[in-house]
């Protein structure tokens, strides 16, 4: 009877910390214009500066990464490292956060492609890390 509130102080623990990453992202680089952290199997942990379905959203940033991944095993490219998405409005990176979680970011069109590579691999190792801790 213990264990599912035990359960749930830990997963809004790290719902938390996830945020704090996602603001302190958005903090640093003013060109990110919405972050989600998502689960392999398609839902949203944590968001930030988005004004839509994040859940919609998350489910989708999930799937695309799945197809960028059978892309590349049918053209033999290896493994994926991220997708990139870019549209008329901007820039949709996703990236694996760890074993269990993606990154996505929403970025400017006119944002620097470089530093958003740079940004979106170490806040994706922030994230991964903040679930390491298995209970």
């Amino acid at each position: 009877a213990m264990t599912e509130p035990a359960r749930n102080m830990t997963q809004s623990a790290g719902t938390e910390a996830l945020t704090y990453i996602l603001a302190n992202l958005h903090g640093d680089v003013k060109d990110i214009e919405g972050s989600l952290v998502i689960s392999r199997d398609g839902l949203t942990m944590a968001a930030h500066g988005l004004s839509f379905d994040i859940d919609s959203a998350g489910a989708v940033c999930t799937e695309l990464y799945g197809q960028g991944g059978a892309l590349a095993n049918e053209l033999q490219r290896g493994q994926v490292h991220e997708v990139l998405l870019r549209t008329e409005h901007g820039y949709v990176l996703v990236v694996p956060a760890g074993e269990e979680l993606y990154l996505a970011l929403l970025a400017r069109a006119d944002a620097n492609l470089g530093l958003l590579f740079l940004e979106i691999h170490r806040t994706a190792e922030a994230v991964a890390a903040t679930l390491t801790r298995k209970g």
